[in-house]
């Protein structure tokens, strides 16, 4: 995986992860504390890549929360949205998959409203679209209350604001 410098004109997503890899000594493209590797080796948490680069994923055990789709579903949206072309799937293999590239080009400039609108996704015309599903907030909203400790208590005095959809 290419873990270096973003190439101009290139689009990358951090969705509450860690995106980048390996940590190459020497690279002209990374900057990091050089005694970086040093330290993680006294600590015990170094881990390598198959190039036998330090990986930084893996090191840091950044497990994200122990499911592979907390992040990595809107990494894959993210980037399937700007590069329909590239045909990324949106499975992957675990939490520290390497699956998708740190950038890539766009399949077309984007603009302003472009990026707006990835911030609004909620992968609608996807398998992933709550709302089109059971698990759809009021009037198919991606956008649902919780039940449990936090749950939203109705001014009117009723505990639970789940509605059941009819039919």
């Amino acid at each position: 995986m290419d873990c270096g410098k973003i190439p101009d004109g290139h689009f990358s997503i951090a969705a509450n992860q860690l995106r980048i890899r390996a940590i190459r000594e020497n690279d002209p493209n990374q900057i990091f504390n050089p005694r970086l590797p040093q330290m993680l080796e006294e600590l015990g948490w170094a881990a390598y890549d198959e190039q036998g680069n330090l990986d930084w994923v893996k090191s840091l055990q950044a497990e994200e929360y122990n499911h592979p789709y907390y992040s990595m579903r809107r990494v894959w949206r993210g980037l399937s949205t700007v590069a329909p072309s590239k045909n990324f799937s949106p499975e992957v293999s675990g939490w520290d998959s390497d699956y998708y590239p740190l950038s890539v080009k766009p399949d077309k400039k984007l603009a302003v409203t472009d990026v707006m609108s990835l911030h609004r996704d909620h992968y609608a015309g996807t398998d992933f679209d709550k709302s089109a599903s059971t698990h759809a907030g009021l009037f198919g909203s991606p956008y649902h209350l919780r039940e449990g400790k936090h749950r939203a208590r109705n001014p009117l005095g009723e505990d639970n604001l789940h509605m059941r959809r009819a039919g």
